[in-house]
């Protein structure tokens, strides 16, 4: 019986993977899994081994970089009814499901004069691909002072399922989140549990709203997949690439952003390859200028 016969919950095969990821590129998935609950995904995470077929797990796309020939194996997709419950319990806890987007559980938490997960209005991100990348913000206050805040500061359990399909629950000491790291890469994220404050419903909206005029302003809106490169220690890759004058420098339909330099953006048309030959030319040029090596913060699916 093959791979797809056997596979349950909702199979496509050859699906273009540009319509799932925010740069809107990248050639298909061999095949693209959605299953309906736990079972579905440990009966294929099952099949995935016995098959050895490559697993890539994907979220909302938002940081990922497909080739242009597309991805062999499976590309599992939790976007079922599912995998988007997001319940609060008592005492200010939430529980928000790994393909509930992170802008639903900022508005709902909101509704109901809950305060914690403000600063990550407006980043297009699954929680299991925020937690998996340990998503946040960085900016620098009026005072002068930069402050960071990531999901990993704030999660307190995550539950995974590992690759023999298995369902434990993670204590966030047991996690080792890092800058844009945690160790959850090695599991499927299913759920995470946070613990809120009460706080008014202006003063909430308010911080929401703040964030996302901030994002607006400093942050390119077209199509994209957010930050290339990681920060390096003490500086950023943005105002590195900018000061090596790569803003605006295009590569057949993609362009480094003129907004801000560590983003590259698909102008239209843009193929894979283009992104590529423009990250190795700002990698090239801050290397040459400053002697630092920039760290791909995006993902690339070969």
């Amino acid at each position: 019986m093959s791979l797809c016969r056997s596979l349950k919950g909702r199979i496509k095969i050859n699906e273009p993977l540009k319509y799932h990821t925010t740069f809107k590129l990248g050639g298909p998935a061999q095949f693209f899994a959605e299953p309906r609950n736990y079972q579905d995904l440990k009966s294929l995470l099952g099949l995935v081994k016995v098959h050895r077929k490559n697993l890539h797990v994907l979220g909302l796309g938002s940081n990922i970089l497909v080739s242009d020939k597309g991805v062999k194996g499976v590309v599992l997709s939790l976007n079922s009814p599912f995998f988007k419950k997001i319940s609060f319990k008592n005492n200010y806890y939430v529980d928000i499901s790994a393909g509930a987007t992170l802008s639903r559980a900022v508005r709902l938490s909101a509704k109901r004069s809950l305060s914690g997960l403000e600063f990550l209005s407006g980043i297009p991100a699954s929680l299991g691909g925020a937690l998996v990348m340990n998503a946040g913000v960085t900016r620098r206050k009026k005072t002068g002072r930069v402050v960071s805040m990531n999901i990993g500061d704030i999660v307190k359990e995550v539950t995974v399922m590992d690759c023999e399909g298995n369902i434990k629950t993670l204590k966030k000491k047991d996690i080792n989140f890092k800058y844009r790291y945690s160790e959850l890469s090695k599991y499927i994220v299913l759920k995470a549990r946070f613990l809120l404050k009460k706080d008014g419903k202006r003063r909430i909206k308010n911080r929401i709203k703040d964030f996302l005029s901030w994002r607006k302003i400093t942050q390119e809106q077209a199509s994209s997949a957010g930050c290339i490169f990681k920060n390096p220690a003490g500086k950023y890759a943005g105002r590195l690439i900018d000061r090596c004058g790569l803003k605006g420098k295009k590569v057949g339909g993609a362009q480094v952003s003129l907004k801000h330099a560590n983003f590259i953006i698909n102008k239209g048309g843009a193929k894979t390859e283009d992104v590529l030959k423009l990250i190795y030319l700002m990698r090239k040029k801050v290397k040459e200028k400053f002697n630092v090596d920039l760290k791909l913060e995006v993902k690339i699916w070969r």
